[in-house]
């Protein structure tokens, strides 16, 4: 926060019509269906498909978004300008029904023990 606080008033001395008019952070996740196709390759009338369309599998992500809303004057007229960041928070998760996946899974979280995992999730609604 200290270097937004810094940037903003860095920015604020170089274009002084600026004013910060609003701001947001928060969490948005997205889904890609396998059978979508990405704008360009929805566009392109070729068979030809980029690497990300020629995966069918199914996704979702979660990210992370900062965004601000400036407001300021440019040759005598008022101008808005926004400003977004977006991280992704979580790697890849496979939701297809691509079998390969939960072999990787495993490797990595181990054998999942059901009951295990519901008295987990029970202690942790009691707390």
């Amino acid at each position: 926060r200290r270097r937004v606080g810094a940037a903003l008033r860095d920015l604020a001395r170089t274009v002084p019509s600026l004013c910060l008019t609003g701001w947001s952070q928060g969490w948005s996740s997205s889904f890609r269906d396998g059978g979508q196709l990405c704008f360009f390759c929805e566009r392109d009338a070729s068979e030809e498909r980029c690497r990300q369309c020629k995966d069918t599998r199914s996704w979702s992500t979660l990210s992370a978004s900062f965004s601000m809303s400036f407001s300021l004057e440019v040759n005598g007229d008022p101008t808005q300008v926004e400003f977004a960041i977006e991280a992704r928070a979580l790697p890849f998760m496979s939701i297809s029904s691509d079998v390969r996946i939960y072999d990787k899974l495993e490797d990595v979280f181990g054998k999942l023990d059901e009951e295990q995992f519901e008295d987990d999730m029970d202690e942790n609604k009691s707390n």
